[in-house]
């Protein structure tokens, strides 16, 4: 369901909300020694489990006919984190803790840009900025992509499959 409020004969702000849960991590890894590798290097498998609310705005405006911009701001805010440390041996041991720097919650932004081929096909550009969970990684993506309305209707911005506004 997705609510609107008209701005103008050709403009709509929605809002948007969420929860997202993601389990990830990183297998181990050992190596062993050789003549070409005098220390060898091991670390521990690393899980990672979070939930993350995630809440802004979306709006979309019609240039022309054939022509819509979307435009999306919002925050997402983890609510539970849990994520393991890196330990590792070899080369001098240490154990880092992934959670140190850790960022609860963070902006997110994108705006697209679409163009209608066709009643049953849309050709879109979207760039999307978003500070990660660690303090040090922030990403900025830029995305091509061509929609064909047999298979999905688009009406809006590709977020991260943590919000699905394609789905009509």
């Amino acid at each position: 369901m997705k609510y609107g409020f008209g701005v103008g004969n050709t403009s709509v702000i929605s809002p948007y909300a969420g929860i997202r849960y993601v389990v990830g991590g990183m297998g181990s890894y050992v190596e062993a020694q050789s003549s070409t590798v005098s220390s060898p290097l091991t670390y521990n498998g690393i899980n990672n489990y979070t939930s993350t609310v995630l809440a802004g705005l979306i709006g979309f405006h019609k240039l022309n006919e054939k022509t819509n911009i979307a435009l999306s701001a919002g925050v997402e805010k983890d609510v539970n984190a849990n994520i393991g440390n890196l330990i590792t041996s070899g080369n001098g041991d240490f154990n880092v803790a992934m959670n140190s720097n850790y960022r609860t919650i963070r902006p997110t932004v994108s705006l697209g840009i679409f163009y209608d081929l066709s009643s049953r096909e849309r050709l879109g550009l979207n760039g999307i900025y978003r500070q990660e969970s660690y303090q040090a990684i922030t990403s900025a993506t830029a995305l091509t992509h061509l929609h064909s309305r047999s298979l999905i209707h688009c009406w809006g911005a590709i977020r991260r499959a943590s919000v699905n506004l394609a789905a009509q």
